[in-house]
């Protein structure tokens, strides 16, 4: 594997850990947690951005991507979310999914997203000047009341442009980027973690608020003027290029354990979703120490993390997938890891 691949495999794996820290931290942070709390809303300033990113950088063949998007995208969303409706179902009695099937569930909001970009990405770039239009409309989405109900509508709009700035980018423009050195990427980083702390401390900047406007389900009707949630909007957007940025310049190109966790990261990403309910039962049935908890859920992230990046589990989750639709679709094969 090339020294490139070495990296955004290293990317990928970092990305693919803060996706499930921060779910599971959601599990026992509490208000008074300004530490983990600052953490958590400084990685969703860049996870999914970046991410997403990457997905658009890896899809330059727009014919393929259109050709294999209903096989590797579609249907795996079609098969996650009938896993979903039946946890939630058993778990909870939850029938919200059964009711509203194209609301994605929890994570699978990406899988239905990245469908839509590949799907539409041979068309979307026959639009002059397509990513600036992007950038400008993609706050548009939230004048939308309860758009996240249908296939996340909301969150395929507002990420849009990070698909396809990654789609614009070529080897020669994260190369610039990696010019920057290492420490001071990573001071920077720092130093952005910093202000966000203060900015948590001092009540400027709220944890729910950060969250919902960084993942774009944040309505309109929440700020006091329509100019306010441009300009927190636009800010977000260019929090997540600066930070996303930095990552890419902070991260080494040699291969190492995350290259190997971010090599294939779709059995990982869907998967941890369902300890997120366990964990929420069990802290509900058991009464820990608050410490307590943080330990349970960062041990469950090392473990999950660890059994769900294995071949073994791999093999068996691919396979899995690939019969079930096989069975909806016999000539569509699915392949291994459209998303990772």
């Amino acid at each position: 594997m090339s020294e490139r691949d070495y990296l955004y495999d290293n990317v990928k794996g970092l990305l693919i850990i803060t996706v499930v820290l921060c779910h599971l931290l959601g599990c026992c942070i509490a208000k008074q947690d300004l530490i983990p709390r600052s953490l958590v809303v400084f990685i969703y300033y860049f996870h999914m951005p970046l991410f997403i990113f990457i997905s658009g950088f890896f899809s330059k063949n727009v014919e393929k991507c259109r050709e294999t998007a209903f096989r590797n995208l579609f249907l795996v969303y079609v098969v996650a979310q009938v896993f979903w409706v039946i946890f939630k179902y058993l778990t909870n009695g939850s029938v919200h999914y059964i009711r509203h099937f194209l609301d994605p569930g929890y994570a699978i909001w990406y899988i239905v997203a990245l469908f839509f970009w590949r799907l539409f990405l041979k068309d979307l770039i026959r639009i002059p000047h397509i990513l600036l239009i992007s950038f400008l409309v993609s706050p548009l989405i939230m004048f939308l009341s309860d758009a996240e109900l249908v296939l996340a509508i909301n969150k395929t709009v507002g990420f849009l442009f990070f698909f396809l700035l990654g789609y614009c980018a070529g080897p020669e423009h994260v190369a610039k980027v990696r010019r920057l050195p290492r420490p001071l990427a990573i001071a920077l980083l720092a130093a952005i973690y910093a202000a966000t702390v203060m900015l948590m401390k001092a009540g400027i900047l709220s944890y729910g608020g950060a969250k919902s406007l960084l993942l774009h389900t944040m309505n309109m009707a929440s700020f006091d003027s329509v100019w306010l949630g441009l300009g927190l909007y636009y800010g977000a957007l260019a929090m997540a290029v600066l930070t996303g940025g930095l990552v890419l310049a902070a991260m080494p190109a040699k291969k190492n354990f995350l290259a190997y966790i971010g090599g294939d990261t779709l059995p990982l990403y869907l998967s941890h979703t369902y300890f997120l309910i366990l964990c929420d039962m069990l802290f509900a049935a058991v009464s820990l120490p608050h410490g307590a908890e943080y330990a349970v859920v960062l041990s469950l992230c090392v473990l999950l993390v660890a059994v769900f990046s294995t071949p073994l589990y791999r093999r068996a989750f691919h396979g899995v997938y690939g019969f079930l639709i096989g069975l909806i679709c016999p000539k569509s094969a699915q392949k291994k890891s459209p998303v990772s």
